[in-house]
C-alpha cells in the first residue's frame, strides 16, 4: 500500500500541487518505453519492488513510482505515477512493442492502482485520453463502475463535472478544446465525493471569494 507522504488536509498549497500544477510535456516517440525502461531500472537500483497482484509490481520512490507488469520474467508494461499530496498523477504508460495487443489490459492496471492508493484518485492530462485505444480503456472502467470526472485547471473547483455516459465522455475529446481538460479517474462514486469533490468544493468558494487578480493567493502561492 501506497504510504502516507502527506497531510490530508486540503489546503491550499496541497490543492495546487495535486490539481493544477502541470506535469511535463510529453514527447510521443517510438522509445517511449525504453526510457521508462531505464527510469524505472535506475529506481529498482535503490528502492525494493513489492508483488501487488499476478505478474504485476509497485515500486515506489520519494516524488514518483512506477507500476509495471512482467511476462515471462521480462518488463512489458509501465506506469510512471507522480505523488501529489491528494492525488497520483500519471506521468506515462507505455507498452514494450511487441506485447500491444496482449495482456495487461491497461485498464486492469489502473484498477489495481486504485487499490494501493489509500482512497487517492489517478489524474489524467488530456493526452492519454485521446486516442482510440484510451478512449475504449475508459469506455471499459466506465462500464465496470469507476467514477470518471473532468475539469479546467484555471477554474477547477467550478468546472469539475462528473461524466456519466459514454456520450458524455466523448464531448470532452471531439475538438481542438480537449487540451484544456484534465481528467480523474476514481474507483466508485463514494470515493470520488469523499476524496475529490469536497476539496473542490472548498476550491470553488475560494475562486468565488477572490476577484481574478487574487489567483495566486488561491493558489496559495
Amino acid at each position: 500500500m501506497i504510504t502516507e507522504w502527506m497531510s490530508y488536509d486540503c489546503h491550499r498549497r496541497d490543492f495546487y500541487e495535486s490539481w493544477i500544477v502541470e506535469s511535463p510535456q510529453r514527447i510521443y516517440a517510438r522509445n517511449d518505453f525504453i526510457t521508462l525502461l531505464d527510469n524505472l531500472t535506475a529506481f529498482m537500483e535503490v528502492y525494493q519492488s513489492q508483488l501487488i497482484s499476478s505478474n504485476l509490481y509497485f515500486l515506489e520512490g520519494k516524488d514518483l513510482c512506477y507500476v509495471y507488469y512482467k511476462t515471462n520474467d521480462n518488463i512489458t508494461a509501465i506506469v510512471e505515477l507522480k505523488k501529489t499530496p491528494l492525488n497520483l498523477t500519471v506521468v506515462n504508460v507505455a507498452k514494450e512493442s511487441t506485447y500491444q495487443n496482449f495482456l495487461p489490459y491497461m485498464s486492469d492496471i489502473y484498477k489495481e492502482i486504485l487499490t494501493i492508493a489509500n482512497n487517492k484518485s489517478l489524474r489524467f492530462t488530456s493526452d492519454d485520453m485521446i486516442t482510440d485505444k484510451g478512449l475504449n480503456i475508459w469506455k471499459k472502467l466506465m462500464n465496470d463502475g469507476y467514477t470518471v470526472s473532468v475539469y479546467e485547471p484555471t477554474s477547477p473547483g467550478r468546472t469539475l463535472t462528473k461524466i456519466s455516459t459514454v456520450d458524455d465522455l466523448e464531448k470532452y475529446l471531439g475538438d481542438n478544446t480537449y487540451k484544456k481538460y484534465r481528467f480523474v479517474l476514481s474507483e466508485n462514486y463514494e470515493n470520488w465525493f469523499g476524496y475529490v469533490v469536497e476539496r473542490f468544493m472548498t476550491r470553488r468558494v475560494m475562486e468565488l471569494s477572490y476577484p481574478p487578480h487574487d489567483f495566486n493567493l488561491i493558489n496559495g502561492l
